[in-house]
């Protein structure tokens, strides 16, 4: 027995249109009595040999590759709290590494005019999104400040904004990475 076409898309939920022309029947006279098709008209699955070899598989897109990327940080820190209300901006170095697992494994230092602080960078890519954390750790803590950004050809750029509250200190970190790969 056939299914008509439309059956098929109702069954098993396919996206169908109409067809605009009808099926075609085997015009063969090789058909049996219950109008089945015989066994030499059957598809046997088996692909045609054209003789060509399949091709190398393509090249993943550059940015799906694994990297090493140096670049810049720019920030400003705002603190608010006991000692007043500031607001100064930092900036540094950072470099880090995409293995071929989409892990992002790397360091970096920002300095104001009167400190600089040194972090890890740690993160996983997914397709063209970068996203993870800033480390900053020492021996009875680690802040953890969120960023996120895209992954081209060329580079990275990462942006972050969060605010650290501890016992009614609070500093809010605001700023950009932008890194380059490396040859």
């Amino acid at each position: 027995m056939r299914f008509p076409s439309a059956l098929y898309c109702v069954i098993f939920g396919l996206g169908c249109q109409a067809a605009t022309t009808a099926e075609k029947q085997p015009e063969s006279d090789e058909q049996n009595e219950g109008g089945q098709d015989t066994d030499e008209q059957r598809d046997t699955g088996e692909a045609e040999d054209t003789g060509d070899e399949p091709g190398p598989d393509p090249e993943p897109p550059a940015y799906l590759l694994p990297g090493a990327f140096v670049g810049s940080m720019d920030a400003t820190n705002i603190y608010d709290g006991s000692l007043g209300h500031y607001e100064e901006a930092c900036t540094g170095d950072a470099a880090f590494t995409i293995t071929e697992d989409f892990v992002v494994e790397g360091t970096g230092n920002c300095a104001t005019s009167w400190l600089d602080m040194g972090f890890f960078i740690e993160g996983l890519q997914e397709d063209q999104l970068v996203s993870g954390n800033l480390v900053a750790e020492n021996e009875t803590d680690r802040v953890e400040t969120p960023f996120s950004g895209t992954r081209t050809d060329d580079g990275v750029e990462l942006s972050f904004d969060a605010t650290h509250v501890n016992e009614g200190e609070q500093l809010r970190i605001v700023g950009t990475i932008s890194v380059v790969l490396q040859p």
